[in-house]
């Protein structure tokens, strides 16, 4: 299977951040790796551009994307990151 990924693999998340991570990787599968970073998006500061964050910034793309005309895109004032961003603030009170 790995044969077929020429490209070679991506790796996200916070645990791509660790010291010398990607270059075990690239021994252990035998192929180029790079850490995957989020892409950019208008209205947000660099502090996404984070590997950490590439998970959040995806489900954000995707449900912006594949879920039209659902509340959040159907919001006739703000843009849908004030949204998003709005919920994740309820979300971090309620629990932190």
């Amino acid at each position: 299977m790995l044969e077929l990924m020429a490209a070679g693999a991506v790796i996200t998340g916070g645990g791509a951040l660790l010291p010398g991570l990607p270059e075990l990787a690239e021994s252990v599968f035998d192929l180029p790796v790079k850490v995957g970073l989020p892409k950019y998006m208008g209205g947000l500061t660099d502090s996404v551009r984070n590997p950490i964050y590439s998970t959040s910034v995806g489900l954000c793309l995707y449900g912006a994307k594949y879920h039209e005309g659902s509340y959040l895109s159907r919001k006739q004032n703000g843009h849908l990151w004030d949204d998003v961003l709005e919920s994740f603030i309820k979300i971090f009170k309620r629990f932190f």
